[in-house]
C-alpha cells in the first residue's frame, strides 16, 4: 500500500522497517504536507498526499521518542500513575517553554486534549531499554484514550517484534525498494543533480535541454552501475542504502558491492570532502567520531542516540589529544559541516542517521577488545546492539581476513549451551555470515556450524524432546534463514513431502446466523455458507508451500519449464508473453531465501509450476478438508486462536518466514503453515458457494477470480480459520500470494 492507503485505513499505525527503509521520511513528509495545508489553507495537500479527507486538516506534533524517555527519567513525577498518558502532556508543557512560538504556555497540550491532532512519534526502537516499554505503555495509552488524534509511531523490525508491541495500534512494514522505485529514484536523483527542472538563464530552453541530456546520460550510467551488479542490487531495497550508493558513484564513478563497504566509501567521502572545515586530518577526526559512537553504545544509562556536548567532548578529547573546550569546538564544527554528526537539539549532539553510528560503533569494536564488550549484560543477542555486531562481523572480515570472521563465529557458536541458546546462536550467526560470505572463503566451515544448525531441527517440530520449551518466533525465524542459506535439509528428497490425504466426506463452509446450528463461527464471512457435505477423493498436497527453491528448478529449465507453452494454461501463456515475463515478481530477491515460500506468483504462474511438476492446484474442497479433517477443526491445528507458535499473521515481520517453522501450527497428518504466510492459490474460480444440498467438490465453470486460501503473513487472524474465503484475478502477483500442489490419487477429484 501507499502512504496515503494506510492512513486511511488506519487513524493509528506503527511504521516497521530496517535501517534505512525510510521510517523517519514518511514522519516528517507527513508533518510537511500538514504543516503546508494548513498555513496555506489548502485542505487538499493533505488529501492528496496523505489520504486525510476529513473536514479538518489535523495538526502535525512531532516527537522523538528519546526525547520523551529522557524527559521521564529526569523529570519523574509520583502523582500520575507510571504509565500515564499525561506524561506525554507534562513533557509537551516543558518542550513549549523552552520555545518561541508565541502561543500560549499551554497550548499543545490544549490542542492534544480537544483533538484533530496527529502525533507522529519517531523513534522508539531508540528508546533505551529499560525505558522503552514504558513509553511503548504511554502511547498505548494516548491511543486508547482516543481524543480523536490520529498517531503514527516508528520503530525498527528487531525491536518491535522481539520487545514490544503496542497492542491497540496495528504495525505496517515499509516495503523495500523495488525496481521500478529504483527507476525511478536515479531518474529524479540525476535530473536533481544537473538542476534539470532549475534551469534559467541565459542559455534559457536550450540550456534547460542540455541539462536533460546530461541527465538522462547519467541516468542511464547510474543505473546501468546497479543492474550490473547483483550484490548492489540488493543494497537498492533500502532508500538510504540506495542514496548511498548514489553520493559515492557521483564521487567515484563506481559502487562498492557490499554493505560495509558502501559505509566506508560513505563515511570517507563525507569526511574527506570537507576537511578544509576541520584542523584535523579525515583519519583522526574518524577515530574520534569512533570513539564516540562506541561511547553512545556503552552509557551508563543504555545505549543512547544523542549525547550532551560535555559527556561527547570527554569521549573525543583522549583520541584529539585536547582539552575539553577544544573538544567542543571540535563537535560544534563537526556537527555543522562533516555530514555525520548534528546538532538537533541544543547542546547535544547526534550522528545524522543511527547506521553510521552503528558503523562507526563497530569499526571501534574491532580495535577495542569486541569480545569482552559484546559479552557482557547479554548485548550479542540485544536488538540495540544488532547492526553493530553485524557490521563488526564485516569489518573483521575485510579488515583481518577469514580467520578473524571464522574467530567470531566459534565465539558466537560457543554461547549455545542447550538447545534454545543454541538455536539462538545458529540465528544469529547465519544472519553474520550474510555480511561476511561475499568477500569469500566460508568463516564457519569446520567450526560445528553446520552439525549444530542440524541440531536445531527439533525446534520446528511438535513434539520430542523439546516440545514444551518456548522457542521464541524471531529465533526460528533466523534458524529458517540460516538453513536455507545452507541448504534446508526438509527439502532434499521433496517426494518424502508429499502427505497422504485419505479421502472422506465433511462440512465445509461456515455460518454466523445460528449459533444452534451446524458449522456456526461469529468470525464468518457471508460467502462462507451455505455449510453442506461435500466429498472428496484421496489425494497427496505438498507438507509445504512450493518454495522459492522448488520454482526456481522450474525457471532455470527455460524452455523445458517456465518457458515452455505446454506446461501453461493457454490463456495464462497468453498473458505471459504479452508481459514478456521470465520469472515471478522481485526474482532477484525472492532466490537469496530459498526456503521461503515463493511469492509474486500469478495464478497461471502457479498453475503452470503444478503442470510441469506433474501435479495440479488443490480445488477448494480439497484444500479446506485438508485443513478441516472430517473433524471439522476451526484451523488446521484445532480450536486454539493464532499465535506465535502456530503461525504467522498479522504484519510482525513485513515478509514471508521460511517454510514449517511453526511447530504447533502442523495439521495431525503433518501439512504445514496451511495458515497464515502466504495465501494459497487454488484451481476453482470464485463465486458464491450452490446450495446447502449440493456436494460436488470441484467449484464453478465460469468466474472472473480465482480462489484463495489459508490467510497470509500480512493478514488479521481470522483470515486464519480453515473456512475463510479470498479470491484475486488469476494475473495478479502479490507478497502475500503462493501456492502448493496437489497430485491425485485414485485417478479422480
Amino acid at each position: 500500500m501507499e502512504l496515503p492507503d494506510v492512513l486511511r485505513r488506519s487513524r493509528h499505525a506503527v511504521h516497521i522497517g530496517d535501517p534505512g527503509s525510510g521510517k523517519t521520511t514518511f514522519l516528517r513528509f507527513a508533518a510537511l504536507m500538514l504543516a503546508r495545508s494548513l498555513l496555506r489553507k489548502s485542505p487538499d495537500l493533505a488529501a492528496r498526499e496523505l489520504g486525510i479527507e476529513e473536514a479538518g486538516v489535523p495538526f502535525p506534533i512531532l516527537v522523538r521518542l528519546t526525547k520523551l524517555a529522557e524527559f521521564l527519567s529526569d523529570h519523574p513525577d509520583g502523582s500520575y500513575p507510571r504509565d500515564a498518558s499525561e506524561h506525554f502532556l507534562r513533557y509537551l508543557d516543558f518542550y513549549q517553554r523552552g520555545r518561541s512560538f508565541d502561543l500560549p504556555g499551554d497550548d499543545l497540550r490544549q490542542r492534544v486534549a480537544a483533538g484533530g491532532c496527529f502525533l507522529l512519534l519517531d523513534g522508539l526502537d531508540e528508546v533505551p531499554g529499560v525505558l522503552r516499554p514504558r513509553v511503548a505503555a504511554i502511547v498505548d495509552e494516548l491511543v486508547a484514550s482516543g481524543r480523536g488524534n490520529r498517531h503514527l509511531v516508528t520503530c525498527r523490525t528487531r525491536a518491535y517484534k522481539e520487545l514490544t508491541r503496542l497492542g491497540t495500534v496495528p504495525g505496517y512494514p515499509l516495503a523495500p525498494f523495488d525496481s521500478d522505485q529504483v527507476a525511478a529514484f536515479v531518474k529524479g536523483w540525476s535530473q536533481a543533480l544537473y538542476s534539470v527542472r532549475g534551469q534559467t538563464g541565459e542559455g534559457g530552453a536550450g540550456s534547460r535541454r542540455v541539462a536533460q541530456e546530461e541527465a538522462e546520460r547519467y541516468e542511464k550510467q547510474l543505473l546501468g552501475a546497479i543492474r550490473a551488479h547483483g550484490d548492489v542490487g540488493r543494497l537498492t531495497e533500502s532508500p538510504l542504502m540506495l542514496t548511498m550508493l548514489a553520493v559515492v558513484h557521483w564521487n567515484q564513478t563506481k559502487l562498492p558491492e557490499r554493505r560495509n563497504e558502501l559505509y566506508e566509501e560513505a563515511v570517507k567521502y563525507l569526511l574527506e570532502s570537507r576537511e578544509e572545515h576541520s584542523r584535523f586530518p579525515a583519519a583522526l577526526r574518524r577515530e574520534a567520531l569512533q570513539a564516540l559512537a562506541l561511547a553512545m553504545f556503552l552509557d551508563e544509562e543504555g545505549v543512547q542516540r544523542s549525547l550532551g556536548l560535555s559527556e561527547a567532548a570527554g569521549a573525543v578529547a583522549p583520541v584529539l589529544e585536547v582539552d575539553a573546550e577544544e573538544a567542543r569546538r571540535f563537535l560544534d564544527k563537526e556537527s555543522v559541516h562533516s555530514g555525520l554528526l548534528v546538532s538537533r537539539t541544543d547542546g547535544e549532539v547526534e550522528f545524522w542517521h543511527l547506521t553510521f553510528q552503528e558503523y562507526l560503533a563497530a569499526l571501534e569494536l574491532r580495535t577495542d577488545g569486541y569480545w569482552d564488550v559484546l559479552s557482557t549484560a547479554e548485548r550479542l543477542y540485544d536488538d540495540r546492539w544488532s547492526e553493530v555486531v553485524l557490521l563488526l562481523a564485516g569489518c573483521l572480515r575485510r579488515l583481518d581476513g577469514v580467520r578473524a570472521g571464522k574467530k567470531l563465529v566459534e565465539r558466537i557458536l560457543a554461547t549455545g549451551t542447550d538447545l534454545p541458546s543454541k538455536a539462538r546462536a545458529v540465528g544469529l550467526i547465519g544472519r553474520v555470515l550474510v555480511d561476511i560470505l561475499p568477500y569469500g572463503g566460508d568463516p564457519a566451515k569446520n567450526t560445528g556450524y553446520e552439525d549444530a544448525l542440524h541440531a536445531t531441527l527439533p525446534i520446528f517440530e511438535p513434539d520430542g524432546e523439546w516440545a514444551g520449551e518456548r522457542v521464541e518466533e524471531s529465533v526460528r525465524i533466523e534458524v529458517g534463514e540460516a538453513l536455507g542459506a545452507a541448504g534446508d535439509p526438509r527439502l532434499a528428497q521433496p517426494e518424502k513431502n508429499r502427505v497422504e490425504i485419505p479421502g472422506g466426506t465433511f462440512r465445509m463452509g461456515a455460518q454466523r446466523k445460528d449459533s444452534k446450528a451446524t458449522g456456526y463461527d461469529k468470525e464468518a464471512f457471508d460467502d462462507e455458507s451455505p455449510v453442506r457435505r461435500v466429498t472428496v477423493s484421496p489425494f497427496l498436497l505438498g507438507r509445504y508451500p512450493v518454495t522459492v527453491q522448488e520454482y526456481r528448478a522450474f525457471v532455470e529449465v527455460g524452455e523445458k519449464g517456465y518457458l515452455d507453452p505446454s506446461c501453461w494454461d493457454p490463456e495464462g501463456w497468453a498473458w505471459r508473453s504479452k508481459q514478456g515475463y521470465v520469472a515471478p515478481g522481485v526474482w532477484e530477491t525472492q532466490r537469496e531465501h530459498r526456503n521461503r515460500p515463493v511469492i509474486w506468483v500469478s495464478w497461471y504462474e502457479a498453475d503452470a509450476y503444478c503442470r510441469w511438476a506433474g501435479g495440479r492446484l488443490p480445488t477448494e474442497a480439497e484444500w479446506e478438508y485438508a485443513a478441516r479433517g472430517e473433524e471439522g477443526r476451526r484451523y488446521p491445528w484445532g480450536p486454539e486462536k493464532p499465535d506465535d507458535q502456530r503461525a504467522s499473521f498479522g504484519w510482525r515481520f513485513g515478509r514471508p518466514s521460511p517454510v514449517g517453522i511453526y511447530p504447533l501450527g502442523a495439521t495431525p497428518e503433518g501439512l504445514r503453515d496451511l495458515a497464515g504466510n502466504v495465501w494459497e492459490w487454488c484451481a476453482d474460480r470464485y463465486r458464491d458457494y450452490p446450495s446447502k444440498d449440493a456436494r460436488a467438490p470441484t467449484g464453478p465453470k465460469s468466474g472472473s477470480s480465482r480462489v484463495l486460501r489459508g490467510g497470509a503473513f500480512n493478514g488479521y487472524p481470522w483470515y486464519l480459520r480453515a473456512a475463510c474465503r479470498y479470491h484475486g484475478r488469476p494475473e495478479r502477483r502479490f507478497d502475500g500470494y503462493g501456492f502448493r500442489v496437489v497430485w491425485s490419487l485414485s485417478g479422480g477429484l
